[in-house]
Formats: structure tokens, sequence, C-alpha cells
């Protein structure tokens, strides 16, 4: 073999080396950077993992309140009416002195559920905020107001029972402005429950149409009832 031959061997082994290298550089950055980009959406996995997990929780928690609400204001509700009835101021009064512990609880009852209203506006709040957040919000407000407003005019029972088993107001006021105070003390309530009723309302809508937008329940059942 003659040296330029020679050289020129030498010369193609050199640049096949140096191709290799190229290649095998090329190869590693390239790796390098898929793994940058793997560790780099593993956080943003994570995060979406946690905020899904976190939206199933409140998604049951609300879920549960419903049923709650629909129990302990259904019970607080038939128990009162069964108690007071029709009749006379006295003839009711005497009933409810009959069944004055039960009444209590009754009326207990539906204060409980006028204020887990709060905890159902929460957690609907949370389970939708990935849908529309500003939206959300505005709804979990209307649905604070609902409970407050309707909390208080729940409170006007307890009032309404001491006029009813206190024989000091009784002696002190008489028969007539006795009931004259139950009725307004029953008109400011309903009252109370009318204005809290437009909260719910209104709140209730923008919480179904944010189901609606999201399908996280069937179309459906978001578009036939207010949340």
């Amino acid at each position: 073999m003659s040296t330029a031959e020679m050289m020129n061997t030498d010369c193609r082994i050199v640049a096949a080396f140096q191709d290799q290298d190229y290649r095998y550089l090329l190869f590693a950055h390239f790796s390098d950077g898929a793994a940058a980009r793997s560790d780099a959406m593993t956080p943003i996995r994570m995060e979406g993992s946690s905020t899904e997990r976190t939206q199933r929780i409140y998604a049951r928690v609300a879920g549960f309140l419903y049923l709650w609400l629909i129990i302990t204001g259904l019970a607080g509700t038939l128990t009162i009416s069964h108690i007071v009835g029709s009749g006379t101021f006295a003839e009711t009064a005497k009933r409810v002195v009959a069944s004055e512990h039960l009444y209590r609880v009754a009326l207990s009852s539906e204060l409980i559920e006028t204020l887990s209203a709060v905890l159902l506006a929460f957690a609907l709040y949370v389970t939708l905020t990935p849908v529309d957040k500003l939206l959300a919000q505005i709804a979990m407000y209307w649905r604070l107001g609902e409970s407050f407003i309707g909390g208080a005019g729940m409170i006007l029972g307890f009032p309404r029972l001491s006029l009813y088993t206190s024989p000091q107001s009784l002696g002190a006021l008489g028969t007539d402005q006795s009931q004259a105070l139950v009725d307004l003390t029953g008109h400011a309530g309903f009252a109370a429950y009318n204005i809290s009723a437009i909260f719910f309302s209104i709140g209730s809508i923008l919480f179904s149409y944010l189901f609606f937008k999201s399908r996280y329940i069937p179309r459906i059942l978001s578009a036939l009832g207010p949340c």
C-alpha cells in the first residue's frame, strides 16, 4: 500500500470516529432535553392530579350536604307544623308547652339546615372553580346571602316559642297582644324566607349553569333544576 493510500485510509477512520462522536453527542443532547421536559411536566401533572382529587372530595361533600339539608329542613318544618296546628293562641300555646323540647329540637334543626348552606356554597365553589372562578365566586356569595338571611328569619322562632311558653309574657301582655307578637314574628320570618329564596334562586341558577358548562354531571340534570 502506498503512502497516499495509507493517509486516505487514516483520514476516513478519523472522520468515522468524529461522525460517531457527533451522533453520540447529539443523542445525549436530545436525551437530556427530553428528560428535562419530563421533569418539568411532572409537577404540572402532580398539581393537576391534586386539583382533581380536591374537586372530587368537595363534590362528595356537596352531595352529602344536599341530603343533609333536605332531611334537617323537612324534619324541622314538619315537626313544628304538627305541633302548632291550628286554633286559638291558648290552644296553640298548650300544645307547644306539652312538646316544648321537641319544638326546640325542630327549631334547632331548621337553623342548622339554614346555616349548613354555607358549607354547601363553599363546596360547590371549590368544585366549580376550574370551570369559571369568578362566576363560581359570585354564585357562592348569593348562596351565602341566602344562608345568613334565612338564619336570621329562623332565629325569630325562638322569641315566638318564648311567647307561647312563658307565663310572665302571657300575664304581662295578655292573649291578644301575645297573639299579635306571634303574628309579627311569623310575618318577619316569612319575609326573611322569601328574601333568602331570591338569593337561593340566583346562586343556584349560576351553579347550575356552571355544571351545565362543565359536563361534570349529565347536562339534562343541570338543566332540570337549580343546584
